[in-house]
């Protein structure tokens, strides 16, 4: 099954009960971001060749939050901050590999370029462990997922504690539209209602021929051992 920014919750297995059981304890703007129509879900079946696996989760993270941003911009401010995609992804042996890993790089190099634009990134692995701050225990995910939100940063400074370099950007945070990663070179010219999955899927696919993860990785790796939080 694919889809693509749905408003509604995909009719996968085990993925609305999951949605509604973080909601419940964990997160208290899922409900007013479903209500504004705000939260969107896409799934993605990735291609089976490992090495690919992990460039494709960042690729695709980065066209949604582009996508995010251009959201932000056409919308009124009071729902500008409710603005979200999530990003399922699937592939075969899914349930195999070590989620937390996968994640890691996707992940860091999103958060290090887009903190300071107001973005926050979760990253969520089928069958992940973990407690909250409370020391509740959090409901294992389904499926791999990556989260696009909008920063709140009266409440997102404790997502910092492993990048604490980063604080500083979040606080200051200011999306003037300021170009990133590079839209043009990237072929991200389409204003955002203009979006299609196809399109998504093509860039993505360009992108995955372009060496551009594996040299901001390796640039990153020099810099400095992530944090991966």
């Amino acid at each position: 099954m694919t889809a693509f920014r749905s408003t509604d919750i995909p009719e996968i297995e085990g993925l609305r009960e999951y949605i509604d059981s973080i909601a419940g304890k964990f997160c208290p703007f899922i409900r007013p971001s479903t209500r504004a129509q705000s939260m969107r879900t896409s799934i993605y079946e990735l291609s089976g060749v490992e090495d690919q696996i992990e460039p494709s989760m960042f690729y695709l993270g980065l066209l949604h939050t582009e996508i995010l941003r251009r959201v932000r911009f056409l919308t009124p401010p009071h729902r500008a901050v409710l603005a979200c995609e999530n990003l399922i992804f699937r592939f075969d042996g899914e349930d195999q590999v070590d989620g937390k890993a996968l994640f890691a790089w996707p992940h860091w190099l999103l958060k290090t370029r887009y903190t300071n634009v107001g973005i926050m990134f979760g990253k969520f692995w089928l069958g992940e462990e973990a407690d909250s701050r409370l020391g509740q225990p959090i409901p294992a995910p389904p499926y791999h997922l990556l989260s696009i939100r909008s920063a709140v940063i009266k409440r997102d400074p404790q997502f910092f504690r492993k990048a604490p370099g980063l604080l500083g950007d979040l606080l200051t945070s200011n999306d003037d539209g300021r170009d990133i990663i590079g839209r043009t070179e990237l072929s991200m010219t389409q204003p955002e209602p203009d979006w299609t999955f196809t399109m998504v899927q093509e860039v993505s696919q360009s992108l995955l021929t372009s060496g551009f993860y594996e040299t901001i990785k390796e640039q990153a790796a020099k810099e400095l051992k992530p944090a991966h939080d």
